[in-house]
């Protein structure tokens, strides 16, 4: 079942057009691959960034290596997934979001090696820190198991008025992961404000955690989801460990998980334009019934067109009506825009928790 829980209807004022372009994506990493592509109308890549809504498999297993993707813009018309270990069939999917040069200075596109002696890895851009927003793209693991602390990554940025450096973090040194990741530098004149945080929340401490941010105009704010990391100090189950975020009110952004058990931090950032950019936006979570497959979204406010509208995806959470190990079969899912009124999350196999997705529409 598809449920709207905020919905932000903005009127478009007469300014220079958001995007020139939004194409989706669907990647199938096929059995015995470690990399798959899809091929889309040529874009500016130093304009584009990704917009990475999930993936989704038959594999019932735990393996981490070959069920856990990075995707990467790797040039003006390919976009590429990639994992560790090249089993079972992987479909990947997104968006690629063309941004106008009125409003985007450069998009910054990198990858980041955590190896198996380091837990925290950075990589630097020459940009302005206030105009820049980090965007996670997934990351692939070398971690043959289910230990979430070796196998995901957040993302955060710092720096100055010259440099800018985005630094990834997991918990566990034990495994190699490399992680995807795309810089905006937006014109200091289009936006007012861009806040990330991250939100932690300790063994013990939940379901739910908040970070009050400046207050924001929500019909001029694009969400956007920096990756979260786990450490397993205490049972490991899905419930415990996964999270979704979502901007709740104009002064707060949460993160959610559904038990309370280990130490997990979700990095989330909020960039509010001073223009009303977008035609529409619908934040939405949507929830898996026991025996779906494809749930599917009806949007609050329906689209003008999907030629340009895109899913920004803020994580997923797995109830304790799911007691299994993590079998990405049931636990992860895509997300894509199928109609002006309509999103499907697509998984491989139904099961009880329930499965929930945050996500947001936006149509520029």
């Amino acid at each position: 079942m598809g449920l709207l829980f905020t919905l932000a209807d903005v009127t478009t004022g007469a300014f220079a057009a958001l995007t020139t372009s939004v194409q989706e994506f669907s990647i199938t990493v096929a059995n015995g691959n470690t990399t798959g592509t899809d091929t889309i109308t040529s874009v500016d890549k130093s304009l584009s960034s990704i917009f990475f809504t999930g993936q989704r498999t038959a594999d019932s297993q735990d393996d981490f290596d070959r069920g856990m993707c990075n995707v990467v813009l790797t040039n003006g018309t390919t976009v590429t997934a990639t994992r560790a270990i090249g089993q079972t069939d992987e479909i990947v999917a997104g968006y690629i979001v063309e941004w106008s040069s009125s409003y985007v200075k450069e998009v910054f596109h990198g990858t980041i090696t955590m190896t198996s002696d380091t837990s925290v890895e950075s990589s630097s851009h020459n940009a302005t820190l206030a105009n820049c927003a980090a965007v996670y793209c997934g990351n692939t693991t070398t971690e043959v198991a289910d230990v979430f602390s070796s196998s995901w990554a957040h993302i955060e940025k710092s720096g100055s008025d010259t440099a800018v450096t985005v630094t990834a973090n997991h918990r566990d040194a034990n495994d190699t992961l490399i992680v995807s990741y795309n810089l905006i530098e937006f014109h200091a004149a289009v936006v007012n404000q861009i806040q990330e945080v991250s939100i932690s929340m300790a063994n013990g401490v939940g379901p739910s955690a908040t970070a009050t941010i400046t207050a924001v105009d929500m019909d001029k704010t694009l969400m956007l989801n920096g990756g979260q990391e786990v450490f397993n100090t205490g049972t490991g189950v899905l419930d415990d460990s996964m999270c979704r975020g979502d901007l709740t009110n104009t002064t707060t952004i949460t993160t959610t998980r559904v038990g309370t058990a280990n130490d997990i931090t979700h990095t989330m950032t909020a960039v509010e334009f001073n223009d009303a950019v977008f035609t529409s936006i619908n934040r939405v979570e949507n929830t898996f019934g026991d025996a779906e497959t494809t749930d599917t979204t009806t949007l609050g406010t329906a689209l003008t067109d999907t030629d340009s509208a895109f899913v920004s995806y803020l994580g997923s959470t797995m109830g304790t009506g799911f007691t299994g190990d993590w079998q990405a079969n049931v636990v992860r899912s895509t997300n894509l825009i199928t109609s002006t009124t309509t999103v499907d999350s697509v998984r491989n196999t139904a099961s009880a928790g329930p499965l929930i997705n945050s996500y947001e529409v936006y149509q520029a």
